[in-house]
């Protein structure tokens, strides 16, 4: 296939399928509009009319942030035709990872849809998008001319397709793909997605529903494959686990792509077998406990199939979507490329960290540094650790950088949390290490009950006893009625560190005190 295939396909759609609707936007209970491929056509010439009347060239640089719209699918195109860099921002995100990234590689052009945004996006160059407005792109002042061009950084418009935001945190990572590593991804999701014929039978596609950010290449490629096979795509604006039911039923949704927080909250408000029409589930970007698993299974009344994958390296390396044998909690067998786990001291182990080479393990990062540390003979290096049984299935452990000493041992946080969430009362768990004495750490948990269920800290630590090692036992912990959260769905792992260790010592002055 050559590099162009993926954006011609997409191309010949907006021409070919004329009326037939290509993208809603549903907020609750409300369709606020909806784009037929002609429509979504005509709004892409627009966008690049505009890109264009700004001088924007080849190779520039085009951020926006903005939540789930058509219309961003409408600058995506046009990106795509004028040979952009574009660069999708989650609208949450302000931390300084966002400034680094725009000192590193400042856009030549900014589009918002919320003028909050502005206060983090210090730049002369601005345009707000109005939904409502026929012509939706307006300057939000008078815009100053595109900078001259540094001669000392060449532009390859040819190979540069975009930046992107990480899918789990929302924090702009500073990758580069190409149109090569575009082509990789979208050959391999098409595969994916054949294990799971949502269609046999019928003689149009069905629809499909994303409650994932665009802004995270987990939604932006689950949202391009499925223009891709010409299927109507629902867009969800809110994070309102009901307004997704109500949504997911009305499409008659039968395949369904989340990250796991999402999930868990979507069955949360869930009533019994709320989505009759669901044929799967393809939970993917971080691990689920094998309880959880079989619980949410029960719930939805199909099996949730789990699997791993990361932006760097493609989505789906490993995943159990047709292997009814895979062990319960596992994130499945190798399915792309090659994969090895490294020891401490370099050599191959059946527990250490993933590193993996496929035909998108190319250096993608615009920190030539971080390239340099994670890339080494085109393998990239996760920096997460997983075990391997000796049937071939891999199990997430936890991150290579999370390892905290614990007694004199090596303790990974994650292995502590997969025991505790064997516990039918507990939604959610984090441990974090906390500092109990000049030089030496302990681990405490944050917890999460399930709705209606009861347990207290004794009960919770005497289940930890039985089941794990004894060494690592948690010496704190609190109850949450909801863990923090990042803006990508997973725990806020810092903030709960800093609660639990103000906790402990506040716990700690209390007793020294009445003593």
């Amino acid at each position: 296939m050559q590099h162009t295939d993926v954006i011609d396909g997409l191309f010949k759609r907006l021409c070919h399928d004329g009326s037939k609707t290509a993208l809603t936007l549903v907020d609750g209970q409300h369709r606020k509009f909806s784009w037929s491929w002609s429509e979504l056509q005509r709004q892409r010439r627009y966008c690049e009319e505009v890109l264009q009347a700004q001088g924007l060239q080849a190779g520039d640089r085009l951020l926006v942030m903005t939540a789930n719209n058509p219309h961003f699918f409408a600058l995506l195109l046009a990106a795509l035709s004028l040979h952009l860099c574009l660069l999708p921002v989650h609208p949450d995100f302000a931390g300084t990872g966002l400034q680094q990234l725009l000192l590193r590689e400042p856009p030549e052009l900014i589009v918002v849809d919320d003028l909050r945004h502005l206060s983090r996006l210090p730049h002369p160059r601005v345009l707000r998008l109005h939904e409502r407005q026929q012509q939706w792109l307006q300057p939000v002042l008078r815009l100053r001319s595109v900078r001259q061009r540094r001669q000392s950084q060449p532009v390859r418009a040819e190979a540069v397709l975009l930046f992107h935001s990480s899918g789990s945190t929302g924090a702009p990572k500073g990758m580069c793909y190409t149109r090569a590593m575009l082509v990789a991804f979208m050959q391999h999701l098409a595969v994916l997605y054949q294990a799971f014929p949502d269609d046999a039978g019928d003689k149009k596609p069905s629809a499909r529903v994303n409650v994932l950010p665009v802004t995270h290449w987990g939604g932006l490629s689950f949202c391009l494959q499925s223009l891709l096979e010409g299927r109507t795509l629902h867009l969800l604006r809110n994070a309102q686990a009901c307004d997704h039911l109500a949504v997911l039923r009305r499409s008659g949704c039968r395949f369904m792509l989340l990250v796991p927080s999402l999930l868990q909250e979507l069955l949360a408000a869930a009533e019994a077998n709320p989505l009759p029409a669901l044929r799967h589930c393809l939970a993917m970007g971080e691990a689920i406990s094998s309880a959880r698993l079989q619980q949410l299974s029960q719930q939805l009344g199909v099996r949730v199939h789990n699997g791993y994958g990361m932006s760097e390296c493609l989505t789906g390396i490993f995943n159990t979507h047709d292997d009814v044998a895979a062990p319960s909690g596992s994130c499945g067998r190798l399915r792309f490329g090659e994969a090895r786990l490294l020891a401490a001291d370099g050599s191959e182990a059946d527990t250490g960290e993933l590193c993996v080479r496929n035909p998108t393990t190319t250096p993608c990062y615009t920190d030539a540094a971080l390239n340099q540390r994670k890339y080494r003979d085109r393998w990239f290096h996760t920096g997460d650790r997983l075990h391997r049984d000796t049937n071939g299935y891999y199990f997430f452990v936890g991150r290579v950088d999370a390892m905290c000493v614990i007694n004199g041992r090596n303790v990974y946080p994650q292995e502590v949390e997969q025991v505790m969430l064997q516990h039918p009362a507990l939604r959610a768990c984090v441990a974090v290490a906390i500092t109990v004495a000049a030089g030496s750490e302990r681990l405490a948990l944050a917890v999460e009950l399930q709705d209606g269920a009861t347990a207290d800290a004794n009960e919770l630590l005497d289940f930890y006893l039985s089941r794990g090692a004894l060494f690592a036992t948690p010496v704190w912990l609190a109850f949450y009625g909801e863990l923090p959260l990042l803006a990508g769905g997973k725990p806020d792992r810092q903030r709960c560190g800093m609660e639990l260790q103000q906790g402990y010592d506040q716990a700690q002055g209390l007793q020294r005190a009445r003593a």
